[in-house]
């Protein structure tokens, strides 16, 4: 319902709380959705697949937030840092790559 009112994030919380299976889909379905997304949006879309463990698109959607979404430099680094986390974790073969694009970014 949530979902079909354009509330993503309401359904989220909604699902979160009473349908955690259904969390994973609820994001491909706003991911899938072409409707331009705010950088907090992003950020927190960032975090739903890493907390479903969709660990891909999770350092995919953290590697797209930059310094023109967010001033605060501490956000940035701590989210350039959970990707490259995620990126020696569980996805090796991306790892170098985001290592040394957020190397180039925090210089």
């Amino acid at each position: 319902m949530y979902l079909d009112l354009g509330s993503a994030q309401e359904a989220m919380r909604v699902a979160r709380i009473h349908a955690p299976h259904l969390v994973e889909d609820i994001v491909r379905r706003d991911a899938n959705s072409n409707v331009e997304m705010t950088p907090d949006q992003r950020l927190q879309q960032a975090k739903t697949w890493d907390d479903t463990r969709n660990y891909s698109k999770a350092i995919d959607a953290y590697m797209q937030i930059t310094v023109d979404d967010f001033k605060d430099h501490q956000l940035l680094e701590q989210v350039w840092r959970r990707a490259v986390q995620l990126a020696v974790n569980y996805e090796k073969d991306k790892a170098m790559n985001i290592v040394k694009i957020v190397c180039r970014r925090l210089c």
